[in-house]
């Protein structure tokens, strides 16, 4: 087991006794050891999903960056019954569509089209300041609706 995970196996079995002090300290601790997946740990035990995010976004490490989908897919299925933070989070994560888009296109395209289903124009007005990802966005966009657009124009 590395030390991350050791870390983390001791912060499920402590954190409830922790203040937002003391998460806080831990994180300026990790920031400068670079254990950013720890970091992102302590957020979420606290509810600051949106520093999650932020964590994983402001990674230079793309590998890390890039784990942003499967935690944002792990945190839609905890935050299912609280609509209220799960709200704030999804448009909190939507006003962050340029970096994800850079990490990744495709995921990012299938998360909005999870989490924001009819909500394209308002994404892609966003990006019209940036013509070529906006591009790529509604290019990829197409290609994975391309079934269900097919069907509706029939």
């Amino acid at each position: 087991m590395c030390i991350r995970d050791r870390i983390i196996d001791v912060l499920k079995r402590q954190h409830r006794g922790m203040s937002m002090k003391d998460v806080e300290e831990l994180v300026n601790h990790f920031l400068l050891m670079k254990y950013r997946e720890v970091i992102i740990y302590l957020w979420e035990m606290n509810g600051e999903y949106t520093k999650c995010v932020d964590e994983f976004l402001s990674s230079s490490d793309i590998l890390i960056a890039s784990k942003v989908f499967d935690w944002l897919q792990h945190i839609n299925i905890l935050l299912e019954d609280d609509t209220e933070n799960l709200s704030a989070l999804k448009n909190d994560v939507q006003k962050r569509i340029r970096q994800l888009l850079k990490i990744d296109v495709d995921r990012t395209v299938g998360l909005m089209n999870t989490w924001f289903e009819l909500q394209h124009e308002n994404i892609i007005d966003q990006l019209k300041d940036q013509p070529s990802l906006q591009l790529e966005y509604v290019e990829r966009m197409l290609n994975e609706n391309e079934k269900e657009i097919t069907k509706a124009s029939k």
